[in-house]
């Protein structure tokens, strides 16, 4: 029965419960950050899914027309019976049934332009060739009702996939049309020579992957097909935004650049498309500075557990010192019992997230979840080698006359 021996003093170190603080520090840590990141992930992934699987970051836009013609007007209260006012022709009923008297009107700046779009001598479009000028680590799609035609370049997140895979960066100017599909449209495809296709608004797409989550969403609706393998007038129909992990600001500043160089017109921005989820959220979301203070407060309480643990030990430390007691074995006496606290904590904590990820607690793509989990084992290890560290500092650091005129 030794082994119940070795493991009471893991937890219980003279009554102290020192190594049993440990165990559960880094238990909370592995655990706790583990379900507060995957809560914030999947919060953002079903608000984006929600959207059409667009973030809040995305920028709506498209190239200037210069043959429209703009209106400015305003929605004012007529007397129906009014011959004047039905008369006037400057007097329209809007879609919500509201009479509008149009003020002015701006004429067009060139009533004969339209926006063209032909292969260059490098084999792109001119479209492609502008989409494909904002920088790294972005997506760039025509949003067209549930379609979207996709490029991309770097990192971005990918929408989840169940069957198959998504895009890869030289596939996105392919022009063998592909398709990532959502499950409303898996009874379309069709099988020929061992591969899928679907035939897609007069088109025949070959399909790569099918998107999903575990409940129905706006996934099941939408159809991804890469960007080369669109038609070039389908390449101008549709609003244009930009989504991705980095500062989209300043990627539409650099397409708005490439605009005027290769299309000639600069960006006019849209006002990006409220969803019923932005409304019932109202915007709420934990922002990346208060994870990043969120994680400082953390290391600071850590740090001074850590403090107190030597300065409790320190008549214990000043003993073995003056009984001419190696610093190795000083070091394992004080701390060898918080350290198996500390590393059997994290391993519990390992098996506890593999329960949390297998049992489907989580919506999220399987690569997101080891990913954290990746990192966490990385940041406990890290510091349980800080706790090394401030111990050897701290034991050092400490005058064992001091402490024998305390005593």
């Amino acid at each position: 029965m030794q082994w119940l021996t070795k493991l009471k003093n893991v937890f219980f170190c003279r009554g102290r419960l020192l190594s049993s603080s440990a165990f559960f520090a880094f238990f909370s840590l592995v655990v706790v950050s583990f379900v507060f990141a995957a809560t914030d992930t999947e919060y953002n992934l079903n608000q984006q899914i929600a959207r059409g699987y667009i973030t809040r970051d995305a920028i709506f836009f498209e190239p200037h027309d210069p043959s429209r013609i703009g209106a400015a007007s305003v929605v004012v209260e007529v007397d129906f019976d009014d011959p004047d006012i039905l008369l006037n022709n400057n007097v329209t009923v809007d879609e919500d049934g509201n009479l509008v008297f149009v003020l002015e009107q701006t004429p067009a700046e060139d009533e004969g332009y339209s926006l063209a779009n032909w292969y260059t001598r490098s084999g792109e479009t001119r479209i492609e060739r502008f989409l494909s000028s904002g920088g790294d680590n972005y997506l760039a799609s025509i949003h067209n009702g549930n379609t979207r035609g996709i490029f991309y370049k770097g990192k971005i997140v990918e929408p989840p996939i169940v069957e198959g895979r998504f895009f890869t960066e030289e596939e996105c100017l392919l022009r063998e049309p592909l398709a990532v599909i959502g499950n409303d449209y898996k009874k379309q495809t069709y099988v020929r020579d061992g591969d899928k296709y679907i035939e897609y608004e007069g088109r025949e797409y070959k399909v790569i992957g099918v998107t999903a989550v575990a409940s129905s969403s706006t996934l099941d609706h939408l159809i991804f097909i890469n960007f080369g393998g669109m038609t070039i007038k389908d390449q101008i129909t549709g609003r244009y935004y930009i989504d991705g992990i980095g500062s989209m600001e300043q990627v539409f500043n650099e397409l708005d650049k490439a605009s005027q160089e290769i299309l000639d017109v600069k960006l006019d921005r849209l006002e990006t498309p409220t969803t019923y989820i932005d409304v019932v959220s109202g915007g709420m979301y934990l922002k990346t500075y208060l994870k990043v203070l969120l994680g400082l407060m953390f290391t600071f309480i850590y740090i001074s557990i850590l403090v107190q643990i030597v300065k409790r030990q320190s008549v214990k430390i000043a003993v073995m010192s003056i009984y001419g007691i190696s610093f190795k074995r000083r070091l394992l006496k004080v701390s060898g019992d918080t350290l198996t606290g500390a590393l059997i904590g994290i391993f519990t904590g390992l098996i506890t997230i593999i329960v949390i990820i297998y049992s489907g607690f989580f919506v999220l793509p399987f690569a997101t979840l080891w990913k954290y989990v990746a990192i966490l084992s990385c940041c406990s290890l890290l510091l349980v080698g800080i706790m090394v560290a401030s111990l050897i500092i701290g034991m050092r650091r400490i005058d064992i006359g001091e402490v024998v005129r305390q005593v």
